[in-house]
């Protein structure tokens, strides 16, 4: 990324994991950081689809998305 040779990046896992508050990927150019969770909730599975339904459902209809990603904010 700092050479330029990637377009961007988006990582999911990094190491190490967590990254501390200084490491230099928190100020990679064109770099999305997203968490890296295990699901730990017996529902979450279930509510990931459901929000993806309803979204593809919102998408078809030309409604607004829900929990749309703001590059500004970074998340």
């Amino acid at each position: 990324l700092w050479a330029g040779h990637l377009g961007g990046a988006v990582l999911d896992v990094a190491d190490p994991e967590p990254l501390p508050a200084g490491h230099r990927l928190w100020r990679a150019p064109n770099l999305v950081l997203s968490p890296h969770t295990a699901a730990n909730v017996s529902a979450e599975n279930s509510r990931i689809i459901d929000m993806l339904i309803e979204n593809l459902r919102r998408y078809l209809t030309g409604e607004e998305l829900i929990n749309v990603y703001d590059p500004e904010r970074g998340y």
